[in-house]
């Protein structure tokens, strides 16, 4: 009597606080009266005569057999509506579910045979399979169950705009998105179908312009380059050789420092996730002009073979070098910023020192000094003559050409310059000594 009281209570929602029912296995607790008041707050308006029940894996949400309305509703489990009736059935008495969620199984016992139902979308694939991030791109989703579609994501992103073309094709296109591999849902009002797989990539860069467009071999030159899509840059290089450092300043701008590098042209390049940009436009490296910061030492003979010691910048590859506009005898470059040289034999004069590279010429502030030196005497030959007599006398020495006068004790001598170290002359008459 107590069983059949309480079960005819329950089956109208009443509780019977602390009250047990008897079982096989022995006595079940019953539910609290709060339990209770929180189910029958949660009472869901279905069809007529609700009879079996199933809910999706995912537990999004569940269907209801309605037998004696020949419906299947279908209730959203986050907010406990009705979102959807399948019609066209026959007493339905009982639903199942497949594991994957994509099909629904309703007997149908008015006519004795079961309805397969596709209560979600599958999708197959998306074509093409990768697009950039910033979006735009079109693509197509294959699959099936797609009529009714309400709704198109890629990874939750809700796509730019969609086309259900038939049950098996929609056509949509991508919305702006971070770089990375997603799949495409589909939701029609029996659920949400994903799959597929697409692959979201930077855009590639492209280069516009540089500035400047040349610079010295020896590297150090801050270019400025100007394009799209330089964020994430990994990589830049200017005429085949990677640049020093880089920075991206924006999507649109990127600093580089050049490298030392051979005379020559060649494309500048920026490489992204999203691919590299060459060129349009080349960078020259040229040699860069000599300079002359000073001499030493500031004169010497005019019979040339003075060491002179140049300094500077720029003197690496040095073609020539002229001392007071003449050809040094020799030169050699020690390194990028020194060259000695040898003098050739000059004039007396003055002139500034020059260096030729392959980059231009070079011309000093100051001048060089070719003076004439002073004469020696080494020897005479003879050394004796008779007295009274004139005898040609030949002196031997070093910088003589140019002599203006010849003495003898004092006494001037008529006389010849034949070379630089040779003078002959006639002696004067003298009386003999008594």
């Amino acid at each position: 009597m107590l069983a059949a009281t309480v079960a005819a209570m329950l089956s109208r929602g009443a509780v019977l606080p602390g009250a047990t029912l008897p079982s096989a296995e022995g006595p079940v607790a019953m539910a609290s009266p709060v339990t209770a008041m929180l189910l029958a707050n949660a009472l869901v308006p279905v069809g007529t005569g609700p009879i079996g029940v199933a809910i999706t894996p995912d537990g999004s949400f569940v269907y209801v057999a309605n037998s004696r309305s020949s419906t299947v509703s279908v209730i959203d489990t986050a907010t406990n509506l009705v979102t959807a009736t399948v019609t066209g059935l026959n007493g339905p008495i009982d639903v199942a579910i497949t594991p994957d969620g994509n099909f629904l199984y309703v007997t149908n016992n008015g006519s004795n045979n079961v309805s397969v139902l596709q209560i979600r979308p599958i999708v197959t694939s998306i074509t093409p399979g990768s697009g950039s991030t910033l979006g735009g791109d079109p693509i197509t989703i294959s699959g099936s169950g797609f009529t009714g579609a309400t709704a198109v994501t890629l990874n939750s992103t809700p796509v730019a705009g969609f086309i259900v073309v038939d049950d098996n094709t929609i056509t949509a296109t991508t919305p702006p998105h971070a770089a990375g591999t997603v799949q495409a849902s589909v939701t029609v009002p029996l659920g949400t179908g994903t799959g597929g797989s697409f692959t979201f990539v930077p855009p590639a860069p492209t280069i516009t312009s540089i500035s400047p467009a040349a610079g010295t071999t020896s590297g150090g030159t801050l270019v400025t380059i100007t394009g799209t899509n330089f964020t994430g840059a990994t990589a830049v290089s200017i005429a085949g050789t990677p640049v020093t450092s880089f920075q991206v300043i924006d999507d649109t701008h990127t600093s580089a420092i050049t490298a030392p590098h051979a005379p020559g042209t060649g494309p500048v390049s920026v490489t992204t996730p999203g691919g590299t940009a060459t060129g349009p436009v080349n960078y020259t490296y040229f040699t860069p002009a000599p300079t002359i910061s000073g001499f030493t030492p500031a004169s010497g003979s005019t019979a040339g073979g003075t060491q002179v010691t140049i300094t500077g910048t720029g003197f690496t590859g040095a073609t020539a070098v002229s001392i007071a506009g003449a050809p040094a005898a020799s030169f050699q470059v020690l390194n990028d910023t020194t060259i000695v040289a040898i003098t050739a034999p000059h004039v007396p004069g003055s002139g500034p020192v020059s260096v030729t590279t392959p980059g231009g010429t070079a011309v000093s502030a100051t001048n060089y000094t070719y003076v004439t030196p002073a004469p020696t005497v080494t020897g005479i030959f003879p050394t004796s003559g008779p007295a009274g007599a004139s005898t040609q006398v030949v002196l031997s020495g070093t910088g003589l050409t140019g002599a203006t006068s010849v003495t003898v004790n004092g006494t001037p001598v008529p006389f010849t310059v034949v070379s630089d170290k040779r003078s002959p002359r006639p002696c004067p008459r003298t009386r003999p000594e008594p």
